[in-house]
């Protein structure tokens, strides 16, 4: 979306990640004087801070590390679950759209 008084009212504004293609987000609507809005960021990818939120809240580096290992762990079965839902997904869709013939009641 890149309509032109959109983006001068900075109601949409682009995103900042570095790649080719701008990509662009709604503005927050909250303005607070004398304090300058912060700049959009991209979302974090899955398990980017998973060392480092326990140990802002008081966990020791150790027990932060087997946080993070059991977290991956656990990412990496969502993702695995997901890909087998969406390919099992897929088949359903391919198999509901091959013609089945149709059943006539005998007599009819």
């Amino acid at each position: 979306m890149k309509d032109p008084q959109l983006l001068e009212n900075q109601i949409i504004v682009p995103i900042d990640d570095g790649s080719a293609n701008r990509r662009y987000t709604v503005n927050s609507p909250v303005t607070v004087n004398e304090s300058p809005k912060i700049a959009p960021r991209v979302t974090p990818g899955l398990g980017e801070h998973t060392d480092q939120v326990p140990q802002e809240i008081g966990f020791k580096a150790s027990r932060s590390k087997a946080f993070g290992r059991v977290a991956r762990s656990r990412a990496s079965e969502v993702e695995e679950q997901d890909l087998r839902f969406r390919m099992n997904r897929g088949k359903r869709i391919m198999s509901s759209n091959i013609s089945k013939p149709k059943l006539t009641k005998p007599g009819s």
